[in-house]
């Protein structure tokens, strides 16, 4: 007897008992699996699609689904499993982890072994846009250059781009959903971006959009990634007693900057160039903040040098640094993880309007891992401080440092 025919006759019997229909059409006849790759596209961008998820649901000869299965591409967009012969659907959304918009059927048969595509389609209205660039003085068109064309998410952080080239009027032609744009454009041809734009596509509007571009005379004209400053605190050596590694295993071995009295240290910790405010601890290699108090301030700061940035000139610049929430060894965390930005001086840390505070968080879950945190700054000067601290209520908010730097992130627009 074949295995479809003795399925198919226990169906009936389960039927007779009242558990299944038996009919031929409603059952899901089982077969071997064998491996099979699923390929999750974009057809709007003809790209796959990676770490996308999707669930994946297999269905009977009468589209009765089986138990879903919540799985997610790899980095090349792809989904390597076993599967049977049979009828198949797949949910999922196209922006990830917005509504569920797509649902594809296939179906995977014994003599076809290729990849199976699985098209994803973006169901959000598309508004055609148009940008002219033109110079600010002139007012002249500036045809036959690039332009990069760069979507920003809610907090107007970039997330994708993709450069286009104006026509004889200046301007560039696109489609896209109603959101948050940037354009950057070069205003000497080849040179690096140094105007931006930011502009909104609205539904059911003209969206035509004018960039006035000039030259920007006031930036520094460093390159691209130049340090300003730097410090990995490599400075904070074996010289300093009482100071053990907590990364290495938490302990409660070291020193409060004010209380070091050695004449030799305090040198090495003025040549560092900081200037330190309250509760901050030397550990090897790297910095501590605050205190275990939930009864009074046990803020900490640091603050830079002046940038060195040409006098009468500006910089756009990102500051990065390492930081680590303070989690005991068996996993108690304190109250905050809110680590405090600062400019002093020029500069903001958004383009169009002063912001001189951001607050960035170390969400590291173990006591020895580093979380990377970098933020921009707009128009720093050689007046510019930047301090690095710990939240001023009354509230458990220790947390580790290293790796402090400031390079040049952009061409400052200052007029």
């Amino acid at each position: 007897m074949s295995t479809k025919r003795f399925i198919f006759i226990m169906a009936c019997l389960a039927s007779l008992l009242g558990v299944e229909a038996c009919s031929d059409s409603e059952q899901v006849v089982y077969t071997t699996s064998k491996e099979r790759v699923l390929v999750v596209y974009d057809n709007q961008k003809k790209e796959a699609m990676p770490h996308h998820p999707i669930t994946l649901w297999e269905t009977g000869l009468a589209d009765k689904a089986t138990s879903p299965r919540n799985i997610a591409t790899d980095a090349t967009g792809k989904i390597h499993l076993p599967l049977r012969t049979g009828k198949y659907k797949v949910e999922t959304a196209y922006i990830k982890g917005a509504k569920i918009d797509n649902f594809i059927q296939f179906e995977v048969n014994d003599t076809d072994t290729g990849e199976i595509v699985i098209p994803l389609e973006d169901m959000r209205p598309y508004y055609d846009s148009r940008l002219t660039v033109v110079g600010r003085s002139s007012q002249l068109p500036r045809a036959n250059e690039p332009v990069l064309l760069i979507t920003l998410d809610a907090s107007s952080e970039e997330t994708e781009s993709r450069e286009l080239v104006t026509d004889q009027e200046g301007a560039i032609h696109f489609r896209v959903v109603a959101g948050l744009y940037r354009a950057k454009f070069a205003y000497t041809p080849g040179a690096e971006y140094d105007n931006t734009f930011d502009f909104e596509v609205k539904a059911d509007e003209p969206n035509e959009f004018v960039m006035e571009v000039k030259t920007n005379l006031l930036d520094d004209r460093q390159p691209i990634g130049h340090i300003y400053f730097q410090d990995n605190f490599s400075w904070i050596d074996s010289s300093f007693p009482n100071i053990e590694d907590y990364m290495a295993a938490p302990n409660t071995k070291e020193t409060l900057i004010g209380n070091v009295t050695d004449p030799a240290l305090n040198a090495k910790i003025e040549a560092s160039g900081w200037e330190f405010y309250q509760y901050v601890y030397l550990r090897p290699g790297y910095l501590k903040y605050g205190t275990a108090s939930t009864t009074r301030d046990s803020q900490g700061r640091i603050t830079s040098p002046p940038m060195p940035v040409t006098e009468g000139k500006y910089s756009n610049v990102k500051i990065s640094f390492d930081a680590a929430r303070y989690i005991t060894q068996s996993g108690a965390k304190d109250t905050s993880n809110r680590i405090i930005l600062r400019l002093y001086g020029s500069g903001s840390f958004q383009r169009n309007e002063e912001v001189k505070t951001i607050d960035l968080f170390a969400t590291n879950t173990t006591y020895n891992q580093w979380i990377p945190l970098e933020a921009i700054a707009y128009d720093i000067s050689s007046d510019t401080r930047i301090a690095i601290e710990s939240t001023p209520e009354i509230e458990k908010s220790r947390f580790f440092l290293d790796n402090v730097k400031v390079e040049k992130e952009s061409r400052s627009e200052k007029e």
